[in-house]
């Protein structure tokens, strides 16, 4: 699906080294608690002059591993979904463009309770023909429709896995009694609910620039072939060889990256920290690895991004039913 980018500022992987350092500092907690991630690189110790003399790649412009599951002991993804249930649907481009867009809240919003779960159900339900359905759809579309649009979270409007049509009760309802009757389910009223909306987006792919904008803004959205996902075993074993395989027709969330050595040939293996959304059962707690730098299953070849719209606490900056005082 046709879709144009909206990007008013600098994109990180467009950044200077000192502009991107400045603002990795504000994001990570300081330039001490950016240099810890850095060990063995002393040049992020002494400030910016040295930190960009003691660069040779622009990789070396972010750690040698980084997981927002684990930034300095906390954990900033929100959780794992299941596409498939109660029925299959081909949702996979609304889950891991919403989980990486929900992770990027929680970024936004450091973690405070509680977590925001978008609706992926709303989007089935109102963005068919702008982004996708159940048989299948775009994350870049998605991320420009909300955009225009903003999604309440889950709580709104649970998943179903099937495709609606967009009426107000099927953006935010409620139900009342008697039990399992769903003629007694409205729509909420706008203004009573809140919705949570993308300021800008883009695409990127390629290594380097994937990894920068992991670490300064967030969780990503990327396609991928998903024939690996299916025939490698679920063991955490690194997936290396697509066998060929590069149409990309799934999308998965990436937070991080890592490396380990291959005990068997003493070569040190790059790897990409993939979320999917098959459920826990799938991969190593619905998670997979991917080698890194090399594009396996075109894991490389085509990733979207996008800033939440958020205020100085944190909540949404759209529509917003404003919350009571903490209780």
């Amino acid at each position: 699906m046709a879709w144009t980018p909206r990007v008013t500022s600098p994109a990180p992987h467009e950044m200077d080294d000192v502009d991107f350092f400045e603002a990795a500092k504000a994001v990570h907690g300081g330039e001490e608690a950016l240099a810890a991630m850095f060990v063995p690189h002393p040049a992020l110790l002494d400030g910016v002059d040295e930190l960009v003399l003691g660069l040779e790649r622009p990789s070396e412009m972010v750690p040698k591993s980084f997981d927002w599951r684990r930034v300095r002991g906390q954990n900033f993804v929100t959780r794992n979904l299941n596409q498939h249930i109660p029925v299959y649907c081909g949702s996979c481009w609304a889950h891991g463009a919403l989980s990486a867009l929900a992770d990027r809240i929680k970024i936004a919003r450091r973690a405070a309770w509680p977590d925001i779960e978008l609706s992926v159900q709303a989007v089935l339900n109102c963005a068919v023909h702008e982004a996708g359905s159940c048989r299948g759809g775009d994350s870049g579309a998605l991320y420009e429709w909300l955009s225009q649009h903003g999604v309440p979270d889950e709580t709104c409007q649970p998943y179903e896995a099937v495709d609606r049509e967009c009426l107000p009760i099927n953006v935010c309802r409620n139900c009342q009694p008697p039990v399992g009757d769903p003629t007694a389910c409205a729509a909420v009223p706008e203004g009573e609910f809140t919705r949570w909306w993308v300021d800008e987006y883009g695409e990127i792919n390629g290594e380097d620039a994937m990894k920068k904008e992991i670490f300064l803004r967030g969780p990503i959205a990327c396609g991928i072939d998903a024939t690996v996902m299916h025939e490698k075993p679920d063991n955490g074993e690194i997936i290396r060889d697509d066998g060929g395989h590069r149409d990309i027709d799934h999308i998965i969330s990436i937070a991080g990256w890592g490396e380990e050595v291959d005990p068997a040939t003493g070569e040190a293996v790059k790897y990409w920290k993939v979320r999917n959304s098959w459920g826990i059962y799938a991969g190593s707690d619905g998670w997979f690895r991917v080698e890194r730098g090399k594009n396996v299953a075109a894991i490389e070849d085509y990733c979207s991004w996008a800033t939440p719209k958020v205020d100085e606490d944190g909540w949404s900056a759209g529509d917003r039913h404003k919350p009571h005082e903490e209780l």
